[in-house]
């Protein structure tokens, strides 16, 4: 498993605990930093949340001022639960 498949996990992980399955972006970076180590690049946590959302596993919603929150989708949280057994 590569170095942006464990963030993609580690997203899905934070935004399934989350209690209504969003974040805004910054503290999910945040919250997945906690998760590993070294903390991820920006460059790594862009290119698993594009991974994510390119597989519909979750949504971003983009306010014209502010930060983007992201929700996890069903499909994601099908993807973590599939993942947290392996």
């Amino acid at each position: 498993m590569n170095r942006v498949q464990q963030i993609t996990l580690k997203l899905l992980e934070v935004l399934h605990t989350m209690p209504d399955g969003q974040c805004a972006e910054g503290v999910l970076k945040a919250s997945i930093d906690l998760l590993i180590h070294p903390n991820s690049l920006r460059s790594e946590f862009v290119e698993a949340v594009e991974f994510a959302e390119s597989n519909d596993w979750i949504l971003g919603i983009r306010p014209m001022l502010g930060a983007t929150k992201w929700s996890i989708t069903d499909a994601g949280r099908a993807e973590h639960l599939k993942n947290r057994t392996r």
